[in-house]
């Protein structure tokens, strides 16, 4: 005689609502796109208005501004990412 077959158990081990950290975690990369983007635009409306109201023809402050506010941005994803 055959054994009936029992459906499999649902292991709530996988399943992501099972992990409490989880939301922080998402919300935590979440977050990650603004904390470079938010400053470099930031940066590169600054520096636009700096080099439009001293006449430049060259971009300078913009360039200048921009590339510091990636470092910046960077800087505090990986300060972010040291925390745990």
């Amino acid at each position: 005689m055959e054994k009936p077959k029992t459906p499999p158990e649902n292991s709530s081990e996988n399943h992501p609502s099972a992990n409490p950290e989880l939301p922080n975690t998402v919300g935590r990369y979440m977050g990650t796109g603004f904390q470079i983007a938010g400053p470099v635009i930031a940066g590169f409306v600054i520096g636009y208005y700096i080099d439009k109201y001293l006449n430049n023809k060259t971009p300078i402050f913009t360039l200048l501004l921009s590339t510091l506010m990636i470092v910046v941005g960077l800087y505090r994803l990986v300060k972010e990412f040291m925390k745990k």
